[in-house]
C-alpha cells in the first residue's frame, strides 16, 4: 500500500519537475565592448544583478549548458564566466569595476555586452579570411556535362 501511495505521489510531482533545455554559451570579441550570449531555444527571462565587479545573470528556466564558445582569454571585459546552477539556470562573470554593461534579446537569444572603460582605446578585432575559393570541384562539373550532351 505505501509503494503505491508513493509511485502516485511521485507520478503527480513529475509533470512539476522543470525540463532543462540545451543552451549554448559563447563569448564574442568587438571593438568597443565583449559579448556574452546565451541562445535558448525559446526565450527564458532574466535577471541581471551587478555586485562589485561580479555580474550574475539568473534565469527562470532550467538548462543544460554548452560552454564551448566562452574564450575568455580573447574579450577584454569578461573573464571567469561561470556556471552557479543549472536549476534554474544562473550565470557569472566578472567585469571591469568601471564598465557599463547592456542586456537584450535577439529573438530566444540573451545577449550581454559589456563596454570598455571610459577613455580606453577600441579593442583589437581581427577578421577571419574569407573561404577561398577552390575551382577544382568545376572542371569535373564541366566534364560531366559534356558527357551528359554526348
Amino acid at each position: 500500500m505505501r509503494t503505491a501511495l508513493a509511485l502516485f505521489i511521485t507520478a503527480l510531482l513529475l509533470p512539476m519537475t522543470s525540463h532543462a533545455q540545451n543552451v549554448q554559451i559563447r563569448t564574442g570579441v568587438h571593438a568597443e565592448y565583449s559579448r556574452l550570449v546565451v541562445a535558448w531555444p525559446s526565450k527564458a527571462k532574466s535577471n541581471v544583478k551587478k555586485q562589485g565587479q561580479t555580474l550574475t545573470v539568473t534565469f527562470d528556466k532550467a538548462a543544460n549548458p554548452t560552454q564551448a564558445g566562452v574564450d575568455t582569454t580573447k574579450t577584454r571585459n569578461i573573464k571567469n564566466v561561470k556556471v552557479l546552477t543549472k536549476d534554474p539556470l544562473a550565470v557569472t562573470l566578472t567585469i571591469p569595476k568601471d564598465s557599463r554593461y547592456r542586456s537584450f534579446y535577439a529573438g530566444s537569444r540573451f545577449v550581454l555586452d559589456v563596454y570598455n572603460s571610459p577613455g580606453s582605446k577600441p579593442t583589437q578585432v581581427t577578421k577571419a579570411a574569407p573561404p577561398k575559393q577552390t575551382t577544382k570541384a568545376a572542371k569535373p562539373l564541366k566534364e560531366a556535362v559534356k558527357q551528359a550532351k554526348a
